[in-house]
C-alpha cells in the first residue's frame, strides 16, 4: 500500500524541525559538525582526515539521519492509524445511535 509522506516534505540542510505531535527527537543533524568542509579537520590520533575518511563520516551521518527519519515516519504513521481506528469506532457508535433513535 502507498504511504504518503508527512506534510513538510524533506528538509534541506541541517535544520531542526518541530513536529506537531508524536515523535520526540526532532533534530536531524545527529549532533556532528561538517568535518568534510573543514580542511584542517583531524582524526582521533591528531592526523589529518583523508578524503575517504571524510566521506565515510558523511555517509555514517547520513545513514543515522535516515534511520531517525524512518523511525519518526513510523511513529507518525502509527499515530495516524490509531486516529483512523478511533474515528471508525466513533462512526460505528454514532451509526448505532442513529438506528436506535426513533424517526420523528
Amino acid at each position: 500500500r502507498g504511504i504518503a509522506a508527512p506534510a513538510g516534505g524533506a528538509s534541506k540542510g541541517k535544520e531542526k524541525r518541530k513536529s506537531g505531535g508524536e515523535g520526540g527527537d526532532t533534530d536531524d543533524s545527529g549532533g556532528s559538525s561538517d568535518d568534510d568542509d573543514d580542511p584542517n579537520a583531524v582524526g582521533p590520533l591528531g592526523t589529518p582526515l583523508t578524503k575517504e575518511s571524510k566521506l565515510l563520516q558523511r555517509m555514517q551521518r547520513k545513514a543515522e539521519s535516515a534511520r531517525i527519519a524512518r523511525l519518526r515516519k513510523k511513529d507518525y504513521v502509527s499515530g495516524l492509524e490509531d486516529q483512523v481506528k478511533e474515528l471508525q469506532d466513533e462512526l460505528k457508535a454514532l451509526e448505532r445511535q442513529l438506528e436506535e433513535t426513533p424517526a420523528a
